[in-house]
């Protein structure tokens, strides 16, 4: 299922609820609200060889990143905008700025 359908469903359940049974009030509203529906996109999935197989075919900066992006799981943004001051080798970390969740608020 759509990760946003099911944030959406547990939104509307959690006011739903929250009004019902937490201010104990009853809703005789009739709400015309347009449900999400599910999705019938179905990504697109590469098998570990086929991303091996593309990854020998690139070469210098762009094959690093392509293997920093599947390693680590980056997204493409994330992995473009690092710096040499986010990759820590004594601690084997990398650390991303100004990530996709960061700027959902």
């Amino acid at each position: 299922m759509n990760s946003c359908l099911n944030l959406r469903k547990t939104s509307f359940l959690s006011a739903y609820l929250g009004i019902k049974e937490v201010l104990k009030q009853d809703l005789d509203l009739k709400v015309d609200a347009v449900r999400a529906k599910k999705s019938n996109y179905l990504p697109t999935v590469l098998t570990k060889d086929e991303v091996l197989a593309i990854i020998q075919k690139l070469s210098g900066v762009y094959q690093l990143l392509i293997k920093l992006l599947y390693g680590t799981g980056l997204r493409l943004s994330e992995g473009l905008n690092l710096r040499l001051k986010d990759v820590d080798f004594a601690q084997q970390q990398i650390i991303v700025r100004d990530t996709k969740e960061m700027k959902v608020e």
